[in-house]
């Protein structure tokens, strides 16, 4: 089963990675950031501020990231892995 654009998002969140996130979900990292643009459009703007080494949350992606927690608190979209 393909991840939702929801389920690449709380990887990226989760991570803070786009590599790392690219990997939980099974995807290259285009494809992560191509599955993240229908999400970015809906909030009319990034998610993401994407920086050489890690990625932050800009508001729009808290907020996101925020709403998503509340709806489902204790089920993550996609296994969680620590590093290493």
């Amino acid at each position: 089963m393909d991840p939702t654009p929801i389920d690449c998002f709380l990887a990226v969140a989760d991570a803070g990675n786009v590599t790392c996130a690219a990997r939980r979900c099974g995807l290259s990292q285009p494809a992560l950031s191509r599955a993240l643009l229908p999400l970015e459009r809906g909030a009319r703007g990034p998610l993401f501020v994407r920086r050489r080494n890690d990625i932050r949350l800009t508001e729009a992606g808290l907020r996101l990231l925020a709403s998503l927690r509340r709806a489902a608190p204790s089920e993550p979209a996609l296994p969680v892995t620590q590093p290493g």
